[in-house]
This record gives structure tokens, sequence and C-alpha cells, in this order.
């Protein structure tokens, strides 16, 4: 019980962090806005642990599968940190924001062809966006892309694995 209700508690300040990563990390954030921010990281949190804290689910059941919540959790806290140090790299360019930029660049500009989630996403813009917003925004849908097709190929990797192991033990079921 204990180690269900840490385990809850340690969950919700995780998605604390998640919601709050952004605001902590770009350099102009409204007062406002932070206080807007906060209070849905403490929501987020108090739901979070509230679900995992509890007996039964109360809104939304996805406590039943852990590894595959913690891969997406990573996956979803990697990318929005990424996002985020490359925003920030607009306002105060360093080495580590700068090369993300070239990373996102160029992984977008391989996958900008025509149908693609990069060329939609790019398209979904209005007609008069200036240049910089549209190398933030095709960037940006780059490197999530390229985190999104990551994240695909662990979730399948222990099925290919599970497969292999199966196809070698059969003779000794």
């Amino acid at each position: 019980m204990i180690g269900r209700i840490t385990g809850a508690v340690l969950r919700g300040l995780l998605v604390a962090l998640l919601i709050a990563t952004p605001s902590l990390i770009l350099p102009r954030v409204d007062p406002d806005g932070a206080q807007v921010i906060a209070l849905v990281a403490i929501f987020a949190a108090l739901l979070t642990a509230f679900e995992y804290g509890s007996n039964y689910p109360c809104l939304f059941e996805f406590r039943d599968a852990p590894p595959f919540n913690r891969i997406r959790f990573l996956s979803l806290m990697m990318t929005v940190v990424l996002l985020s140090l490359i925003a920030r790299g607009q306002y105060e360019p360093n080495s580590l924001s700068s090369f993300l930029a070239l990373a996102g660049h160029l992984v977008a500009g391989s996958l900008d062809f025509p149908y693609s989630p990069v060329r939609l996403v790019i398209l979904m813009l209005p007609e008069g966006t200036d240049d910089a917003s549209l190398f933030m925004v095709r960037t940006s849908a780059g490197l999530v892309l390229t985190g999104t097709s990551g994240k695909i190929r662990i979730h399948t990797r222990p099925a290919r694995l599970r497969w292999r192991v199966i196809a070698r033990r059969t003779a000794s079921i």
C-alpha cells in the first residue's frame, strides 16, 4: 500500500514536471501564463496520483501497461525537452540548441516529401507565415516525427523478440 502511494505521488510529480518543463526552460514566460501552467500541472499531478493510488481506475485506465507507459512518458518528456531547447535557442542561442535545430532541419528536409506528415504540418500554416516560424515548425515536426517513429520501433521490438524465443523453444513446451 505504501509502495503504491509512493509510486503514485512520484508519477504525479513527474507529470507536473512534464507540464512545467517548457516554462522552466524558456526564458520569456509571462507571469500569468506561469500561474496557469502551474495550476494545470497541479491538477494533472493530482489526477495521476489519484489514478495510480486508488484500487480501481477513477477516470482513465492507463495503468495496466507499465513498461509501455514508461516508454511513452520518456518519449514525450524527451520530445518536450528537445523542442523547448530549440525554442530557447531563438532567444539565447548556444551550441546545443544550434545542434538540435540543425539535426531537426536535416531530418525535416529528408522527410519533407509530398503527403508526408512534415509537409502536411507545413501546409496547415497560413499563407503569410514568415520564414523563421516556418523553419521552427518544420524543424519541430521533423524531430517529433523522428521521436514517434523511434517510439514505434521500441514498442514493436518486444513482439519480434518474443516471436524468436517462441520459435526456438517449440520442442521444450
